[in-house]
């Protein structure tokens, strides 16, 4: 038992249910004598057990509301909260935009709200966002965007050619192009790294108020900003004098770009693999180059020992291995720890044997994943395969 509870000068410590147990033992034996019989199969010992059970719940609840003031151990809403207080606001979940190509029959109206795609997966469905209507006398096919009906990463390649909501007249619909990916939610990780970043100042330094400026275009997820303040080019080839803003997300380059060519500082090349025209206050006209890192696909295998009788089941442990690598950063290592991790709070799962990774299903391997510099890997519940030990 701790010697103090409470708040204490070096945090807040909670009394477990034993010492709450232990307390309330000792105190009824005090008052009524110390032969009470307050042993766990009497009914007294388990009245106190029951009590000391939910008296454990309050002090949880005090740890909690300790923890949301500090942005180290705030987590959900307390930390949004906590975020907001210093104005950086909990990105939400953004839904992909697919370009789609319908054919309907002469005369035949395709509402808005219509959904295609995959009848089983609603994240690769997609609801028209608009109504369409085929004015010709005979069967026609006819643009209309589709917004996907549960917001979640998916490929921009991801294919949509069934009907889920059949419309009399509508026979058809293929997408005509790369889908604008969407985004989940902003986990909890990544809002304290750019809340961080954003108090570090707009104007302590070139770099700082490219990464503060950028981050807080809507739709930007990440944001890392490198210099070459030599004469020469760096090994990763950037010109002498140069800075490159690597911003993940689903905001338009062209914004971005404007919002660089505003942060950085005169005389400084933007250097990057895109390239966009931007004008300044007076209207000339000045080149912006920026990087928006490529998603790299990643495979994951994993042997695990579950219990028989709580096997979380193969999608659970998919989307626990997906879950955990969600954040990664453009350049950033996949490592197999963290998926460990991950495998091993998921309720049923009692060793993880094997993590095994790559870029493709034949090359993957029990080491950890690197990625190029100007690449961001990519995990899919499809690119995971589980393996159970018999």
């Amino acid at each position: 038992m701790p010697d103090v509870a409470g708040l204490t000068a070096t945090g807040f410590e909670a009394k477990t249910a034993a010492e709450i147990l232990a307390d309330m033992e000792a105190a009824l034996k005090a008052a009524l004598g110390a032969d009470l019989d307050v042993a766990p199969e009497q009914p007294l010992g388990q009245i106190l057990g029951i009590e000391a059970a939910h008296l454990r719940e309050l002090w949880e609840l005090a740890a909690g509301v300790y923890a949301a003031r500090d942005p180290r151990g705030s987590t959900g809403d307390a930390l949004t909260g906590l975020s907001l207080l210093t104005g950086t606001e909990r990105a939400g979940a953004q839904k992909a935009i697919a370009p789609l190509a319908v054919t309907l029959a002469a005369g035949i109206t395709l509402p808005s709200g219509s959904i295609a795609g995959n009848a089983s997966d609603p994240t690769r469905q997609f609801a028209t966002l608009e109504a369409v209507t085929n004015t010709g006398t005979s069967s026609a096919t006819l643009a209309v965007r589709g917004e996907q009906v549960t917001a979640a990463v998916i490929p921009v390649t991801t294919t949509v050619t069934a009907i889920v909501t059949p419309v009399s007249g509508w026979t058809g619909v293929a997408t005509t192009g790369a889908i604008l990916p969407g985004a989940v939610a902003e986990s909890d990780p990544t809002l304290r790294r750019r809340r961080e970043r954003e108090l570090q100042g707009a104007g302590s330094s070139p770099v700082d108020a490219i990464r503060t400026a950028l981050s807080r275009v809507p739709g930007v997820t990440d944001v890392q900003v490198f210099e070459n303040i030599t004469n020469a080019p760096d090994a990763d080839g950037r010109p002498g004098h140069s800075v490159e803003a690597i911003v993940s997300g689903t905001a338009l380059g062209s914004t971005l770009a404007l919002v660089l060519f505003r942060a950085k500082s005169a005389g400084i090349e933007p250097y990057g693999l895109s390239t966009f025209t931007v004008g300044d206050a007076i209207g000339r006209n000045h080149t912006v180059r920026l990087t928006v890192p490529a998603d790299r696909a990643a495979y994951a295998s994993v042997v695990v020992d579950v219990d028989p009788q709580n096997d979380p089941g193969d999608a659970a442990i998919k989307a626990a291995v997906v879950a955990s690598m969600a954040g990664l950063r453009a350049g950033e290592t996949a490592r197999r720890s963290v998926i460990n991790c991950a495998l091993l709070d998921l309720d049923g799962i009692r060793d993880v044997l094997s993590v095994a990774l790559g870029t493709s299903a034949p090359t993957v391997a029990p080491t950890n994943l690197h990625v190029g510099a100007r690449e961001r890997l990519s995990f899919d519940v499809s690119r995971v395969e589980v393996n159970r030990v018999l």
